[in-house]
Parts: structure tokens; sequence; C-alpha cells
């Protein structure tokens, strides 16, 4: 009744069922509270748990589902107040657990649990609340009993689950569980054995099923197979990795460690097969996995074990320690390493299986390493150590060399001679190439290395050109042999280190090659020409002559004048003979002087013939002087150039020698005559 006030005082009307006296049955109550959707919080939840508990204990002759009840009814509260999902509406607390009811059905347990109380499959305490497991739908109730818990569900089942050595669970059977089972409904017959009544039918329990053609009777669940829940038509296989040995089995046992299943139904543990060495499983594995790399494991390992320090593992699945590989000397490794590490540049280890960087020793001064080296390098030739645990040694400068291994300075690095250069670290200097030359030492590349100019040549290695000796030359530079200094040419000569030959003055001429100065050019003869850089003198051609020595060219051979004649290369021109003659400048051979014709006569050097004067004649060709001229007789008369008189006609005469024409002839007086023409008269008869 007070609690019954209090409601209305809170604002509860119609719509609040009321409470049920303590004597109703226990679906009732369970009915009511499905219907009530306020709640109220922990506090009034508290006060009335306890006020159902005073009930109980002022009603104690009430049969013990109206108890039930009334710690059922302890969950109707006010209407005013709706917690938000997942908040606590109930609580039952009884000696050593505690279970709470939230608004969205479910169960959370916590506390003692040595007979399964806490309804989540196994008997270990926690001091953390945890879901109860496996209730088949949302719970409207909650209650502890000493070792055993008790819920009623929305559809109006109770289960229970814990210690049922007194048949305190109402299961049809006084063997206790860890997870909820559902009790026999009151007031309907007892259900057959393994199953427990929902409403108005039987469910089999876990670990059964209802067999086909087994008359209602539930079978136990064969070895290798479970079932989990109540009502079960059929037993399913244990998975892969697990097996059940027995019947009825709720639950599959999982393989060992180490161990590994691959067949779903396994009805026995020798179905799991033990891992292979250089692998592991966990309990209840399919398969096993490869111990990582720097791992290794034994036969039927539930986990792999670290290489040992000073090894190390670089593949899975290592089958032993003594597959680990031991460390080179130079390296070191911890536990579990996939690889050894490096000793540091300038360090050596020289130990095997080392495990550590402190087996790493320093370098000396003069040597090296690098990371990982098992010992020490000297520096090289060119390059010169000056402290301890060196990574690298000092290059000797460019333009230098170093001859020595592990040297300790810088003072067994020495200059490059002239000619030569060295890059940085070099243990041998180079020579400049052919054609080239240094004058400098310590030279550090070949950039230094000048050209020879034309006119010189050098070998390799040359501190200065080599100028070409005297009658020769190159035209290019660079030359890297005497063999490209070339001859000079006839007519040519030079004195040496030239580019080119200077060519013999114009009436001069060399006929020989190679001349190194231009006293060997000789001087062109009378007569003769010769233009610069020639190699003989050219002859003045016939019908000329050149009086003097060194001409420079044939403009200076002069022309013979008419009535002299000379052959080729005359230094002077030669007259014509006395009785020929030539008109012509220039004539080239004493054949081109023509002999006069009768009747003229001419003296040497005549570029024409005198004509034998009137009044004489001239008988012969070539005749040299006026003295070959005859007079013509009496009788006769000649013209100029006659080669013969002729006589005077007939009945004419002529009394006197040397008549120059026809005129000369006289006629015979009357009564005389002159003989015919054939006969000269000097006088008519």
């Amino acid at each position: 009744k007070k609690l019954r006030l209090k409601q209305r005082k809170r604002g509860g009307g119609a719509d609040c069922p009321a409470p049920p006296p303590p004597h109703l049955p226990f679906q009732a109550i369970t009915d009511s509270c499905c219907t009530h959707t306020s709640f109220v919080g922990l506090a009034l939840l508290l006060q009335c748990l306890l006020s159902s508990i005073r009930l109980m204990c002022k009603f104690p002759s009430c049969p013990t589902g109206a108890r039930l009840g009334l710690i059922a009814f302890a969950v109707h509260f006010s209407c005013d107040q709706s917690p938000s999902s997942g908040a606590a509406v109930s609580l039952s607390t009884r000696r050593d657990h505690t279970c709470a009811l939230l608004n969205d059905g479910s169960v959370y347990c916590w506390g003692q649990n040595d007979k399964g109380q806490l309804g989540i499959g196994t008997i270990v305490k926690t001091n953390k609340p945890q879901r109860v497991q496996q209730l088949a739908g949302p719970a409207v109730a909650v209650a502890c009993g000493s070792t055993h818990t008790c819920v009623a569900l929305s559809d109006g089942s109770a289960y229970c689950w814990g210690e049922n050595t007194d048949g305190e669970l109402g299961v049809g059977s006084t063997t206790s569980t860890s997870l909820p089972t559902q009790a026999i409904q009151l007031g309907a017959d007892i259900c057959p054995n393994n199953s427990v009544a929902n409403g108005t039918r039987c469910l089999c329990n876990a670990g059964y099923w209802e067999g086909s053609g087994s008359g209602g009777a539930c079978v136990a669940c064969s070895a290798g197979t479970i079932s989990t829940a109540l009502g079960a038509s059929s037993c399913g296989n244990c998975v892969p990795g697990t097996y059940a040995t027995g019947i009825a089995s709720i639950v599959c046992s999982k393989c060992a460690a180490g161990s590994y299943g691959m067949s779903a139904g396994a009805q026995f543990s020798d179905s799991c097969k033990v891992c292979s060495a250089g692998s592991f499983s966990s309990e209840g594995s399919i398969s096993c996995t490869n111990c990582s790399v720097g791992m290794f494991s034994n036969q039927g390992a539930s986990a792999c074990l670290n290489c040992d320090a000073g090894t190390y593992s670089s593949r899975a699945g290592t089958s032993s320690n003594s597959s680990c590989a031991k460390c080179s000397a130079g390296t070191f490794s911890p536990q579990g390493a996939s690889s050894c590490l490096n000793c540091t540049a300038g360090m050596y280890g020289p130990l095997i299986a080392a495990t550590s960087n402190a087996s790493c020793l320093s370098c000396s001064i003069g040597t090296f390493s690098l990371g990982g080296a098992s010992s020490c390098s000297n520096c090289t030739a060119g390059s010169y150590g000056t402290g301890s645990s060196a990574s690298s040694c000092t290059n000797c400068n460019a333009g230098s060399f170093g001859v020595g291994h592990g040297s300790s300075s810088n003072s067994s690095c020495l200059l490059c001679s002239a000619g030569t250069f060295s890059a940085e670290g070099s243990s041998a200097c180079s020579r400049c190439a052919g054609g080239t030359f240094s004058s400098v030492a310590g030279r550090s590349s070949s950039a230094f290395c000048l050209s020879c100019s034309a006119g010189y040549y050098s070998t390799a290695g040359a501190s200065a050109c080599v100028s070409c000796r005297a009658g020769s030359y190159v035209s290019s530079t660079g030359a890297n042999s005497s063999s490209l200094c070339l001859a000079c040419n006839t007519g040519t000569f030079a004195t040496g280190g030239t580019s080119t030959c200077d060519k013999c003055t114009a009436g001069t001429y060399l006929s020989a090659p190679g001349a190194g100065n231009s006293s060997l050019c000789l001087v062109c003869a009378a007569g003769t020409f010769a233009i610069a850089g020639s190699s003989a003198c050219d002859v003045c051609p016939a019908g000329s002559f050149q009086t003097g020595t060194g001409a420079g060219s044939s403009g200076l051979c002069v022309l013979c004048s008419a009535g002299t004649f000379a052959t080729a290369g005359s230094s002077s021109c030669t007259n014509c003979s006395a009785g020929s003659y030539t008109s012509v400048q220039g004539a080239g051979a004493s054949s081109l002087c023509l002999p006069c014709r009768a009747g003229t006569f001419a003296a040497a050097g005549r570029s024409t013939c005198d004509v034998c004067t009137a009044g004489s004649y001239g008988s012969a060709d070539g005749a040299t002087a006026p003295s070959a001229c005859v007079n013509c007789s009496v009788g006769t008369f000649a013209a100029a150039g006659a080669s013969a008189c002729g006589n005077c006609s007939a009945g004419t005469y002529q009394p006197l020698p040397g008549a120059d024409s026809a005129a000369r002839c006289l006629a015979c007086p009357a009564g005389s005559f002159a003989p015919p023409a054939a006969s000269a008269s000097s006088s008519c008869a």
C-alpha cells in the first residue's frame, strides 16, 4: 500500500499497474512487468527491494513462486522516469555475488563463481560485471540465491544456473551448470531426461538433440559433435582445431598449443597434429605458423624462441637454434636477429658470432675500414691516414702522388714533375699526351698540358716542345712525333721550328728538298729566270734573251730584233749570217734567216737584203756584199736588184757599160742596123 501511495504522489495514474498481492502467481507478476515501460533510479530500486524482502519475511507461508513474484514486483517503479539504454533497472545480491538487470533485457553478474552462479560459462570469479551468456530472450527479473541465480524472461519462461545439488535450478536433474538452463514450467508435467520445459513443450538440453524416431527422447550428441542451445534439432561438428571426446558435449576442446587440427568433427585429441620444428601454434589452431626471421622452434612449440646473440636467421621457419647462422667476422647481433649488424666504419671485428659492438676494435693509424670489416685495410698508394678509427684515408692532393701503402702522413705524397699531372689520390702521375707539354711541376689535370705550336712536336710527358729540324716543318698544332715534321719541298727552305717552308726568292732556285737556309738557293744564270719557290730556272724562250743573272720572271727575257735570232736560254741574240736576213722579231733559230735572192745582198744581222744598184746585177743567191753586183756590159742594161742584164732591143745599141734601163739603148741611125736582141750591140752596123 505504501508503495502504491508513493507512486500516486510521484504522478502515477491509471496507466501504472497496481502492485499485485504477494499470493499472485509468478506468471501474472511477470506479465505485469512486461507491460510496464517506466523506471526509476537506483535509490528507489533499492527501496523496493527492501520492501519486497520485508513482504517475503512477513508471509513465509507463501508459495516459492509468490515469493519470487514479490522480488519481480520490485522492478515496478514510477512512470515518470525513463533512463537511457543500458541503464540498470534491477539489482539482486546474495552472499558472494550480485546480478543486475538492464533496461535492454540483458543481465550482468559479478563476484564469486565457484559454482557457475554468474552464468558466463566458467567457474572463474570476477570483480567486473560480465554478461550472462545464452539467454533465450530479454529478462524482466533477476534473483540471486546463495550459489545460484534465476531470471524471468519476457516470454514467461524461467532460466537458472549455478549449484544444483538439491535440484534448486528446477531443471529436472541435480547437475550444476555455469550457463542458463530453462526451468521446468510450474504446473506442467515433468519433461523427459535431458530436457527442460518451455511453456507447454519440452526442449532438449544443450549437448542433446531431438532425434527423429526417438519417441520424443533427447539424443546425446555423439563424440566430435556438440549442441550449445536448448531445443537443438541437430548437433554440429566441432570446427577444425577442436575436438569432443565424449557424448553430450556442449563445448569442443581446443587442440593444445603447439598442435593443430584440420578436420571438422574430430573425436580425439590425437586428431591434433604436432607442429613441425620451425613453426608454432596457439590452442585451437587449424594450422601452424612459421617462426619469424630471427627465431626458431622445436617440434610442438607453442611459441618461437629467439636465436642466440651472435647468430641470426634471415628466413622464416628456422627449425632449431643450431640452424641460426653465426655472424661473420666484422658483424654482431643481439638475440632474435634476422640479420647481423656491421661494425661501424673505422672499426673491425675479428671474431665470428660476436654478440655486441664491444667486439669491434678501432683501426690503427694508416689503416681504415668500411662498415662490416673483419680487418682494417692499409691506406692505398696515393692516400694516407692521420688518426685511428678512420673510415677512409685522406687523398694526396691533386698534382702529387703517393707510392707507399699504409702511410700515416702527407709527407709520403710527392710532387708530379713538369710534363706530368695527377688527380687527387693518385698513386702515380700521368704524362701529358704527345703533342702537349707542361713546363710547371705539380699540375692537377690534363687541362694544364698545352698543345705544341705549329713547327714543334713533343712525345708523352714533355716539359717543353721540340722544334722541327732545319729543312722541315709541321703546319698543325699538337704534333706528337718528329715524323710529323715534313721535309721542305724543292724550291723552299726552313730554318727549324716553322709551320711552313720559305720559298727561294724570285731569280733563285733550289733543286734539293729539305734545305735548311736561304743560302742554298742558287742564282739563275743569264738567259734563264725563276719565280719564287722554284726548284729550277726556266730558260728564256727561243727568240728571246736575258743578259743578266737572277731574272725573276719571263718578262725579263727580251725579244731578239729583226735580223737576229736566239735559241732558248740565250743570254744574247745571234745575227743572221751575211747573205741572209730575217724580217721578224723573236726569231728562235737560224733557219728563220732567209738567204738573199739573186740581185740582192746582205751583211750579217740584216732584217732585209740590199738590192744591186741599177746598171748592175747579181746572179747568185746569198750575196753578202755589194761587190757581188756586176755592171752590165755594153749593149745591156739592168734595173736595181736585177739578177741579170737585159739586151737592148734590135735596132738599138748601148755603147756604155752599166746602163740602168732600156732608155739607155740608142736607136741605130738610118742606114745602119743592130742585130736582134739576142745579141747585145754596142754599136750599129
